[in-house]
């Protein structure tokens, strides 16, 4: 998969949520990805082509005092169909 970061300002490739990456204790945050199969996903006969592995979100965080924190979910499955590669 090919991975594009929907998250900056297209002028100045900056982040959308500013230079600080701090949160309040309260607040929430989302974050947008377009995934792209690659070309020669697309083109292989042998590729499954209901279902296709996006990735794993790994999510690494520090709280107020320092803590570490870790999220890591498994593989993530995407369905897709022929007509979505037909459209790449």
């Amino acid at each position: 998969m090919v991975v594009s970061d929907l998250n900056t300002n297209q002028k100045d490739s900056c982040s959308i949520f500013g230079n600080l990456n701090v949160l309040d204790k309260d607040a929430t945050r989302q974050y947008l990805y377009c995934l792209t199969p690659r070309s020669e996903i697309v083109s292989d006969p042998n590729v499954k082509t209901d279902s296709l592995c996006a990735g794993i979100l790994d999510i690494v965080w520090r709280s107020n005092l320092g803590e570490r924190g870790h999220l890591q979910t498994s593989p993530l499955q995407t369905m897709v169909s022929i007509s979505c590669f037909i459209a790449l």
